[in-house]
């Protein structure tokens, strides 16, 4: 089984639509899949189409010591979720004072899903929860999601300098959003690509509407619009990871 680690650098770099749409492009491909929401914020759950006042949730479990999986959601597509839960701040300081206590408790959760060989595990692990997931960052290939616009380059360059702890060598980058109609855009990414072209995975997410609008509809872009060019991209994402992309930054293919 492999365990993926989705993180976001900036406000708006698309962390959790890149979650939801690799996750989406797995099952579509008829992959064993599970998607596990790291963060407090708890929104990745309206990708999926849960109720918004459905409150369960990996917190609820941990605070009450019950096995996480008794959180899980499954879709109208049959996607397994863990959504976090809704926690309030007191809540939350509970959960991490228990993982705290506990740092192994997600690597021992992922020891008993029963997914084969080829099932998958990905999860939107956001730096702010840091403190829930890094325990099984070495066991896991990361992506880190970068939004495309004018401080990309001085994001990433901050990102090398400031958060070393952060990766190991199975990290990737990812640039999303980007638009061909905009001359930033273009220059952008080649400049990207030239100063960190043995870290970036070869393909570039596309800004596309129809990732919203599936938003709105509570739905994943492959149930919404499945020939979409954000759909395209997803599925292209996860044959990259299913094949030579997994390879440390600077492997020869």
């Amino acid at each position: 089984m492999k365990t993926i680690l989705i993180t976001g650098h900036g406000g708006a770099a698309g962390a959790k639509t890149v979650t939801a749409g690799l996750v989406s492009a797995l099952r579509v491909q008829g992959k064993s899949v599970v998607a596990l929401d790291l963060c407090p914020g708890n929104l990745l759950r309206f990708h999926f189409g849960m109720n918004p006042e459905d409150e369960r949730g990996l917190a609820h479990q941990i605070l009450t010591q019950q096995p996480l999986e008794g959180a899980n959601f499954r879709n109208r597509q049959g996607i397994d979720f863990i959504p976090f839960g809704s926690v309030t701040t007191e809540d939350y300081a509970h959960v991490l004072a228990w993982v705290n206590q506990y740092p192994e408790w997600l690597n021992q959760w992922i020891s008993r899903l029963e997914l084969g060989d080829e099932g998958v595990l990905v999860c939107h692990a956001p730096l702010s929860s840091h403190a829930l997931w890094r325990h099984i960052i070495q066991d896991a290939q990361q992506l880190e999601i970068f939004g495309l616009d004018a401080l990309t380059p001085t994001r990433m360059e901050q990102v090398l300098r400031c958060l070393p702890w952060l990766r190991t060598e199975r990290s990737r980058w990812i640039l999303n959003g980007f638009d061909a109609t905009r001359r930033l855009d273009r220059d952008g990414e080649l400049v990207v690509r030239q100063r960190y072209a043995n870290r970036l995975l070869p393909l570039t997410m596309h800004r596309d509407e129809h990732h919203r609008e599936a938003l709105a509809q509570h739905t994943t872009i492959h149930a919404y619009a499945p020939s979409c060019q954000g759909a395209h991209d997803m599925t292209a994402l996860a044959l990259a990871l299913s094949l030579k992309q997994t390879q440390p930054p600077g492997t020869s293919s």
